[in-house]
């Protein structure tokens, strides 16, 4: 990989990891609905679901919770 590109991963790894352990959920935005698309472009590079679980868990909460 090069630089930026672990770099990247560093810091996904650490946001993801971060909001799971924390159990937390970022409010519905732009920003972490791109995020979120990032990270499956992310698993698609890698060819592995390694950010499925936080991916899940923010789409769930946001399909199942009431619209302001």
């Amino acid at each position: 990989m090069s630089e930026a590109l672990d770099r990247a991963v560093v810091l996904c790894d650490h946001i993801t990891d971060t909001q799971l352990r924390q159990q937390k959920v970022t409010a519905w935005h732009w920003g972490p609905a791109l995020f979120g698309h990032a990270l499956t472009r992310l698993d698609d590079h890698f060819g592995e679901p390694r950010y499925d679980t936080w991916l899940r868990r923010w789409c769930d909460h946001h399909l199942t919770a009431r619209p302001r």
